[in-house]
């Protein structure tokens, strides 16, 4: 599934010229959504595409996060890392599983969960979500800010106020999370298939109503050009185009007779302005 919403990305490498768009593997309102209801359990989300690129981070979950979830930052180069290699894993694998992957990185002081995109069982993106689950800021803490470039006294004191995930609790509120994840893509091709179904109930509505109102100008016999120029201007109403013209084949006979020998050698490509109607 692909859905409408795009991002560009500027890239300094390629001079003024923007970065190919990125697909929102997730309608972008709906994920805003999505971090905004799991910013208050105290986890931070980032969306990522399927060509390993950040499409979204939670900027506005405050502490050491709103430094972290830039675009250059250290925490989304690493991040960048496991998305890669979770989504090549799945695509590897026959039988790839939807299920939340619980990372061991900076365990058991801070928990990070990937979960996968799945598009006809291809991994498309993934959500990755991280929690803070000791307090006590041990081991896997100084290993995370290592992997990000912090200050560890720093970071710590950013942390206060922020709301910890019992241990215990990581495992069922991931799957909660995968949950929502997909009940939120399930809602985007719904959306979809819903616009999609709307634009033909249109277009078949306006071929309709074309043909209604032309078969009511045809009760009574009239000659070609009467009918054409009647067609034309129901085309014009539909369409809005400036002007329509029709053009038949030359016949280079008279009617009634039969056509000359060498008329389609002669008139071969040749084309004759039967009716114009509109501006042009």
């Amino acid at each position: 599934m692909n859905t409408t919403d795009t991002a560009t990305e500027f890239d300094p490498s390629v001079g003024r010229l923007p970065a190919a768009p990125i697909e929102w593997p997730i309608a972008k309102d709906r994920f805003d959504r999505l971090m905004q209801s799991w910013r208050v359990e105290g986890f931070w989300l980032s969306l990522w595409g399927g060509a390993d690129q950040c499409v979204a981070a939670d900027a506005e979950c405050g502490g050491l996060w709103t430094d972290l979830s830039k675009p250059d930052s250290a925490l989304l180069r690493r991040i960048q890392t496991v998305a890669a290699e979770h989504i090549q894993t799945i695509n590897n694998d026959a039988k790839p599983s939807t299920d939340p992957t619980l990372v061991n990185l900076w365990a058991p002081d801070l928990s990070l969960i990937v979960v996968p995109l799945m598009d006809r069982r291809r991994c498309v993106g993934s959500v990755i979500a991280i929690c803070m689950s000791n307090p006590a800021l041990d081991e896997g803490f100084a290993r995370f800010c290592h992997d990000c470039r912090l200050d560890r006294d720093a970071a710590s004191k950013q942390c206060q106020g922020v709301r910890f995930v019992a241990p215990d609790r990581v495992s069922e509120l991931a799957n909660l999370l995968a949950l929502t994840i997909r009940q939120a893509r399930e809602c985007d091709r719904r959306r979809e298939e819903t616009a999609v179904l709307t634009n033909n109930l249109e277009n078949t509505y306006e071929e309709l109503h074309l043909i209604y109102e032309i078969s009511n100008h045809m009760a009574i016999p009239q000659n070609p050009d009467q009918v054409l120029e009647i067609v034309g201007r129901e085309l014009l109403a539909v369409t809005r185009a400036a002007a329509i013209a029709f053009v038949l084949p030359w016949h280079d006979y008279e009617e009634g007779s039969p056509p000359k020998a060498d008329a389609d050698s002669r008139r071969a490509g040749q084309w004759k302005l039967a009716v114009l109607v509109g501006d042009a």
